[in-house]
C-alpha cells in the first residue's frame, strides 16, 4: 500500500495528466476520456517519486478516494471530472435542488456581478454539501466563502448540469441570479 505523500503524488500527477496535458506524455485518451492503465503506469513510472508504483497502488487510489476524481473499468482509467482538454460531453441530468461553490474572498464580487463560469475548464464544478465545498473552497484560501446555488431554478431555467461524481456535479456557466452568499 502506498504512503500519504505517495497518494498525493499519484493524484495530483494523475489528474495532470488525465484532466490537463495528456499530450504532453503521450497518452491518449479516447472520446470520453478513458486510457489503458498500463499505459499510463509506463508514463508515471517516469516521475523519479512514481518509479516503483504498481497497479494495485492505482487501484488502491481510485478505490479509496473520497471525491471520486477517478474511474476505472475493465484496465482503463479516467479522470470523471476537472478537464480542460475537450472529451465528449456527459449527458446533462437534473440536479439537486441546491449545490454549492467554496471560492476565495477575492474572487466573490465578480462572481456575484458576472456569474459562476467554467474560465479554462469544461464545466463549472458544484458540491453537493457544505464540507465538500468548504474543503474545495480551501484550495484556494484558508477562509473560504461559500455560494449557495439554486440548481433547482438554474435546471427549469434551461441550465445543463452533469454528474461529476457521488459527490460533484458540473454545470455551465451560472448567472449571479442562481447565487446566493452564504
Amino acid at each position: 500500500m502506498i504512503d500519504e505523500y505517495t497518494s498525493s503524488s499519484l493524484s495530483k500527477r494523475l489528474s495532470y495528466i488525465l484532466r490537463h496535458n495528456p499530450d504532453r506524455f503521450n497518452v491518449s485518451l479516447d472520446k470520453e476520456g478513458w486510457t489503458n492503465i498500463d499505459g499510463i503506469l509506463d508514463t508515471l513510472h517516469n516521475f523519479p517519486d512514481l518509479i516503483d508504483l504498481k497497479k494495485e497502488d492505482l487501484l488502491y487510489l481510485v478505490s479509496s478516494q473520497t471525491k471520486r476524481r477517478f474511474q476505472i473499468s475493465k484496465n482503463k482509467i479516467k479522470a470523471t471530472y476537472g478537464h480542460t482538454v475537450p472529451i465528449l460531453k456527459k449527458n446533462p441530468m437534473k440536479p439537486p435542488d441546491i449545490l454549492y461553490h467554496g471560492t476565495s474572498p477575492k474572487f466573490v464580487k465578480s462572481i456575484m456581478n458576472h456569474g459562476l463560469l467554467k474560465m479554462k475548464r469544461q464545466y463549472v464544478h458544484l458540491s453537493i454539501d457544505l464540507d465538500t465545498a468548504i474543503e474545495t473552497g480551501k484550495r484556494k484560501d484558508r477562509n473560504p466563502i461559500i455560494i449557495k446555488v439554486d440548481s433547482k431554478i438554474a435546471y427549469d431555467e434551461g441550465i445543463l448540469f452533469y454528474k461529476g461524481s457521488d459527490k460533484v456535479w458540473l454545470s455551465e456557466n451560472l448567472l449571479p441570479n442562481f447565487l446566493k452568499i452564504i
